[in-house]
């Protein structure tokens, strides 16, 4: 059975558009595709701070998957970019297909479980062509992100950690973790408050925030100090060894009570 391209893939019942799609869209609209133009030019100047935090919000399709281009330039792997947007299933399908992008830019010679999928790395990553594969496969998956995509594209646990939407079940365990940040954060700062900072130079809730960034980029690298250290630095834009960062988890652990550097 073929890959369907071109007007075949035209917008469904479940609201799901292609890039190409969305693109024409906007050129259709001359005001519209001016703004977006300098949109993409501001981006440019952008810190990727302020990038992950537009991933955050934004409420246009589009600019979330210009976004995630910006940001796959830049070799922020999907996962930092957590919370995952699916609010709508046009948000999540961008998503997703950001986990694509990634995979597909950094794994040319990748060979997919299933024949269908090797379109994905047969054509240009975010060329029309490959847009139009893509679209295709994901409604092939009951529209979500799901086992069914990674069993198809054949990635081992290893691949799944830098993504955001193709999660293995450890992935899906502490994703579940971050979703509690904030008690953790809480936790941690009534510990910074009963153990102040013995240099007299950090306020617990300075302690607190740090901590709270580093329990976040631990858990999304997969509980891997080495990764971490790395994340942390891209994610923050501030270095951290990673003896340092193993002092701060076994301080979380302190105070939250989660078992983090010891094996699951």
């Amino acid at each position: 059975m073929s890959t369907p391209a071109g007007p075949s893939n035209s917008e469904r019942s479940d609201g799901i558009r292609s890039i190409p799609q969305m693109v024409a869209l906007v050129q259709e609209d001359i005001t519209r595709a001016h703004a977006f133009i300098h949109a993409l030019r501001e981006m440019r100047q952008q810190s990727t701070g302020e990038l992950l935090r537009r991933v955050e919000t934004t409420q246009d399709a589009l600019m979330l998957w210009a976004i995630h281009r910006a940001l796959d330039g830049r070799d922020v792997p999907p996962c930092l970019r957590w919370p995952r947007r699916d609010e709508s299933p046009q948000l999540l399908y961008v998503t997703w297909l950001a986990d694509l992008q990634w995979f597909c830019r950094r794994n040319a010679f990748h060979e997919p479980a299933y024949t269908r999928w090797k379109g994905l790395f047969g054509n240009a990553v975010a060329s029309d062509k490959w847009h139009n594969v893509a679209v295709w496969l994901y409604r092939q998956g009951h529209r979500e992100p799901s086992h069914y995509h990674s069993k198809a594209m054949g990635l081992s646990d290893a691949q799944r950690q830098p993504l955001m939407t193709l999660l293995s079940n450890k992935m899906r365990g502490d994703r579940r973790l971050l979703g509690q940040l904030p008690r953790f954060r809480e936790a941690i700062w009534l510990r910074a408050t009963a153990h102040p900072d013995p240099s007299g130079t950090q306020s617990a809730e300075a302690i607190a925030d740090r901590r709270a960034g580093i329990l976040r980029v631990f858990l999304l690298a997969g509980r891997s100090r080495t990764v971490a250290a790395r994340y942390y630095g891209v994610r923050f834009g501030e270095s951290i060894s990673r003896q340092a960062l193993t002092r701060h988890v076994e301080a979380i652990e302190l105070a939250t009570k989660l078992r983090l550097l010891r094996s699951r």
